[in-house]
């Protein structure tokens, strides 16, 4: 299901987890809602995603055609309310994509992008292209980079993303959205919260996303 007006969004989403915990499969059981991630007036969609962090539905944000395939593919064959965020900058990708009708990628399954050995980034959706450019960058300078893409935000792949930071000891994360109440500041917790993890940082988790100030209405503003 496709949800083009940001009214019905709202609703579906404020009412997905509250039915599907109420009254569980006597009412809801399969349902995927696809939309944009951004261009969305005043910045409804990040407040979508942060919303997605704290009920119970599960959160996909692909970064490539493939990706959004099996994970899209996963969620139909799910029992759970899925909603599947995509971002407009990447709708002009291409991406290779297996023709196999049962090709699925288990939900909560992070996916090493890039493997590295001296700081690991952790980007979401389009930032995750913007990480291997710089990935490729920094390798000219000798720097070794593996970029983690979460492509689920709930559930969230916890032990990828640690196995990775106490790999290289650094950590930085890139998200659209701003720092307060966000993916980022999940996932900087999900570092720092575990004993193991922390002992391996190097150098304190750095964030690098959008400011903490009003989303401008007009697209052009946005960008």
């Amino acid at each position: 299901l496709l949800l083009k007006q940001s009214g019905a969004r709202a609703v579906a989403r404020s009412r997905l987890a509250s039915l599907h915990a109420r009254d569980g499969e006597l009412f809801l059981r399969s349902i995927v809602l696809a939309g944009p991630q951004r261009s969305v007036p005043c910045g409804r969609m990040a407040r979508a995603l942060r919303w997605t962090l704290c009920c119970a539905v599960i959160g996909l944000l692909p970064s490539t055609a493939r990706d959004a395939k099996g994970l899209l593919k996963s969620a139909i064959r799910d029992n759970n309310p899925v909603i599947s965020f995509e971002s407009n900058r990447l709708m002009g990708f291409k991406d290779e994509v297996p023709d196999d009708d049962d090709f699925t990628i288990p939900i909560g399954e992070a996916d090493i992008k890039r493997a590295g050995t001296d700081v690991t980034i952790v980007a979401l959706a389009w930032l995750v292209h913007e990480a291997l450019a710089a990935a490729e960058t920094l390798a000219k300078e000798g720097i070794s980079v593996e970029v983690v893409d979460p492509r689920t935000l709930v559930p969230m792949d916890h032990e990828a993303i640690r196995r990775s930071v106490q790999k290289t000891g650094h950590c930085v994360i890139a998200d659209e959205a701003g720092p307060t109440c966000g993916a980022s500041a999940e996932i900087a917790a999900l570092v720092t919260e575990d004993r193991a993890t922390f002992s391996a940082l190097k150098a304190p988790v750095k964030r690098v996303c959008a400011l903490s100030v009003p989303i401008p209405y007009s697209p052009v503003l946005e960008d």
